[in-house]
């Protein structure tokens, strides 16, 4: 064999008709890395180490910080480099996030070295997430091909939204019967089965050509992920809220909001996934902000607790393909080789909502009782929805066109 023809680069895997499931499978299992120390880590700080709610919270929201100022790294990465380099490189540091809280929970340690070392975890855990996700989202989407990035996006939400409501319990299950290290141990695995699984499957290399700075793709996408944010409002507010708001009523079922709301989520991405590859994103996005807000609406209004829990599986059947309805309208707006930084971007904004929807939502809860924090989410898939027509309206006469088109495959 040649010199030459030794060296010459692998060719890269042809579009698949589906979501390469090696890819699938890695985000699932190194997701589960954020899922699982979200019940745990609290109790640890407030019971375990003493640390009052406001600390508390400072200490989960680090992680957020952590990925959102790391999203146009974690987009340059994967647009030079490739999606399963940046998802490789951020199951490293989600494993170093696992190995740090795994630290900060051996015996012995004073209270204030634990709680910096636990700092450091959330860091190290957000920027890892950060690479993570957008790596394997973007990977995803090339396994497959820009004409099916709807449905690979309907896949890779599955995945993670799956790992959250799976990750979650066995955390605390860990937790409660062998204590923090065992839980801790967990965080520590499963980025690094993620890697494992990462590095067989097929390479799928991104597109090569004109490059943007991260500010660029941020103004080619930001009316798509403000509407993105606008829909992560109803979210914020279901899961901080939900467990006081039926207290308050005397509703004993709590538990099933999240699993009313999984139900309707899961079940629109498996049955109609395609739909933002075949019919538009704005279109779809449009229809889903109005379920949303119905969803939202009768969760404000409702007079018994059947109510309020369909009013939940309402909320998901709508939240369901926003994000790859408009992600789909996202990507057409950068050029090809952008696309790892325009994905990275637009998670940025649903990264955003969450920060900010859950302090907002509690001033208004304060003020109003927490009725009215879904009477905001229905307000806020209202107005996205109303910003998502005006969109499509000039797409549709040609104003502000996205510009994907003038850069071919």
């Amino acid at each position: 064999m040649s010199a030459s023809s030794a060296a010459a680069p692998r060719a890269p895997a042809r579009p698949l008709p589906r979501p390469a499931p090696g890819i699938i499978a890695a985000l699932f299992c190194g997701y589960l890395a954020v899922g699982l120390p979200l019940p745990v880590l609290p109790l640890f700080l407030h019971d375990g180490l003493g640390f009052g709610s406001l600390t508390v919270g400072l200490v989960i929201g680090v992680q957020f910080l952590a990925t959102v100022l790391t999203r146009g790294y974690a987009g340059r990465v994967t647009d030079q480099q490739g999606g399963r380099r940046a998802a490789l490189q951020g199951a490293a540091f989600c494993a170093l996030g696992g190995l740090l809280y795994l630290v900060a929970a051996m015996p012995g340690l004073p209270p204030a070295a634990s709680l910096a070392i636990i700092i450091l975890g959330r860091l190290a855990a957000g920027f890892g997430e950060s690479q993570f996700v957008t790596g394997c989202v973007s990977w995803s989407i090339a396994s497959v091909g820009p004409e099916r990035a709807g449905l690979s996006m309907s896949w890779t939400g599955i995945a993670m939204f799956a790992a959250l409501a799976i990750g979650a319990p066995i955390g605390m299950a860990l937790y409660q019967a062998w204590g923090l290290q065992a839980a801790m141990a967990a965080c520590l695995a499963a980025p690094l089965i993620a890697a494992g699984i990462a590095l067989r499957a097929a390479a799928h290399a991104s597109p090569a050509g004109l490059r943007l700075p991260f500010h660029r793709v941020i103004g080619q996408i930001w009316k798509e992920g403000l509407g993105l944010m606008l829909q992560g409002v109803g979210l914020s507010g279901l899961t901080a809220f939900a467990s006081l708001y039926f207290a308050a009523h005397g509703w004993g079922h709590a538990g099933l909001v999240m699993t009313a709301f999984g139900i309707g989520f899961i079940a629109v991405r498996v049955m109609l996934g395609h739909l933002p590859d075949r019919i538009g994103g704005y279109r779809v996005a449009l229809w889903s902000l109005l379920v949303e807000a119905i969803g939202q609406a009768m969760l404000w209004a409702a007079p018994s607790e059947g109510v309020a829990l369909a009013g939940a599986l309402v909320t998901g059947l709508g939240c369901a393909l926003i994000f790859p309805a408009l992600g789909v309208e996202a990507l057409k707006r950068v050029p090809p080789a952008n696309r790892g930084s325009a994905m990275g971007g637009f998670v940025a904004f649903l990264d955003i909502a969450y920060g900010l929807a859950g302090p907002a939502a509690g001033l208004i809860a304060g003020q109003f009782g927490y009725a009215a924090v879904y009477l905001l989410g229905a307000a806020c898939a209202l107005l996205g929805a109303a910003l998502v027509l005006a969109s499509r309206g000039e797409h549709l006469l040609g104003i502000g066109a996205p510009r994907g088109s003038q850069y071919p495959e």
